[in-house]
């Protein structure tokens, strides 16, 4: 039996190492739509992974003839990404955004590459690197959780509170029936 659209797709999330969820968050699609996926999928869903993750192969995806990952180099609107290897080999990586060229940056120094349109984003691996998955989009919802869970516990409180100053009020009516 051949793979399904949604098999396949299960199948490039696993390669890239990240979860259903996440995948759908950073497509911008409801955390659920890969699970919810029947027989096709929308031309502006295979727009939306496709500008996200340019390494796809939409031909795969689509019929699973092919290979999963595009080979050759990567263009993404200005940018031309060629001859990247693997961790230990060195990045041949010449792109153009905004007008810098990058070029000849070793593995020692960079591990890895973000493509977005408009820009290649270079992240050192010795220096802290940011997740090229989006790290600022998760810090700014920590943060509203974090301020949503501040604000749930003083809730909590306020209602500790009011129960207490009602147990207070049973035990006084009750004194005073006695």
């Amino acid at each position: 039996m051949q793979q399904s659209v949604k098999d396949r797709i299960r199948q490039f999330i696993q390669a890239k190492g990240i979860n259903e969820r996440r995948f759908c968050q950073i497509i911008g699609v409801s955390p659920s739509y890969v699970s919810s996926m029947r027989k096709s999928i929308q031309p502006d869903k295979i727009s939306s992974i496709a500008e996200v993750f340019p390494d796809l192969n939409i031909g795969w995806l689509l019929t699973g003839n092919g290979s999963m990952i595009k080979t050759g180099s990567i263009k993404t609107g200005d940018i031309n990404i060629g001859n990247v290897k693997n961790a230990g080999g060195n990045y041949g990586i010449i792109g153009k955004g905004n007008g810098n060229i990058v070029n000849n940056v070793n593995a020692s120094g960079y591990e890895k590459v973000a493509i977005s349109p408009g820009g290649v984003k270079l992240n050192s691996g010795t220096q802290g690197c940011q997740d090229v998955w989006g790290v600022d989009e998760l810090v700014k919802e920590y943060n509203a959780l974090k301020e949503m869970v501040k604000l749930l516990e003083e809730k909590c409180a306020a209602k500790d509170e009011t129960i207490q100053a009602q147990r207070t009020i049973i035990e006084l009516l009750r004194a005073k029936k006695e």
